[in-house]
């Protein structure tokens, strides 16, 4: 949890918050968020990797983006924050090991 706590910090704690509640209609508040907790974590660690664009329109403009992570960071990296964010703030998901990671990474955006 400690390795996953720096990457998050590093990195995620800008637009999710130290608590993880994000930011309405914007960041998206990850306590008690049930896509982390899904025992398949491949959303997860598809977001994680290749980033997350917000549809905008102009009732509901939206300009928060997620980058992806999958340059910057190695699987091990990835897997603890990962487990990190679906482990904290009362959340309870099941932990995702690096080589998930990896054939996550192999399948691509669009499940290659």
């Amino acid at each position: 949890m400690k390795a996953g706590q720096k990457v998050y910090a590093k990195l995620c704690i800008a637009c999710h918050e130290a608590d993880g509640s994000g930011a309405p209609r914007i960041y998206p508040p990850l306590p008690g968020n049930a896509l982390l907790q899904s025992i398949n974590p491949s959303s997860t660690l598809r977001i994680i990797l290749d980033g997350a664009h917000t549809v905008t329109t102009p009732r509901a403009p939206n300009t928060g983006e997620m980058p992806g992570y999958a340059k910057q960071l190695s699987d091990d990296e990835i897997a603890a924050v990962t487990n990190y964010i679906r482990n904290s703030w009362g959340n309870a998901g099941p932990l995702v090991t690096p080589s998930q990671v990896a054939k996550a990474r192999k399948r691509g955006a669009h499940g290659e």
